[in-house]
């Protein structure tokens, strides 16, 4: 079809450039080898994640330093059952302000129960008892990492 096809030093083709030079069969091909690397590279960067949310999780950290990535766990999800143990430790008003029962709204939608964890955190001042029924109501590994590149400073 094409005079000249340029390779990558691994012996696949490069597209860029190249495109209009390979038949569909070649085409096909390459997006099926593309495809499964991505497939590869997605489960290694998977299991990468999983092992930096383990140790992380093990150091009782929520953040990692470095100077090319920023590396954050995100907010913990929270077992509301559990939760309701606060009503005990905490006065009613404060209660109150932390958590909204199910209801039925004017419209006649279904609101579940929720617990506003900005207040029911700010609860950990009262004592380890409520810390502890908070941490006992935190869902284990419900804190997804996200990991962006940091933008380097260049010096002049």
């Amino acid at each position: 079809m094409a005079d000249k096809i340029d390779f990558l030093k691994d012996g696949t083709p490069f597209v860029i450039n190249n495109v209009h030079n390979m038949d569909n069969d070649m085409l096909l091909r390459i997006w099926e080898d593309r495809s499964a690397r991505i497939d590869l590279a997605m489960k290694d960067k998977g299991h990468i994640e999983m092992e930096l949310t383990r140790r992380m999780n093990a150091d009782n950290s929520t953040q990692i330093p470095n100077p090319y990535f920023e590396v954050k766990l995100g907010t913990p999800s929270y077992d509301y059952s559990r939760l309701k143990a606060l009503a005990e430790l905490v006065s009613s008003d404060e209660y109150r302000r932390g958590y909204t029962p199910a209801h039925e709204e004017t419209k006649k939608v279904h609101v579940p129960e929720r617990f506003d964890m900005r207040v029911v955190n700010a609860w950990n001042k009262y004592g380890s008892a409520i810390q502890e029924a908070i941490q006992y109501a935190e869902l284990p590994l419900s804190r997804r990492i996200t990991i962006h590149s940091r933008e380097l400073k260049q010096e002049s």
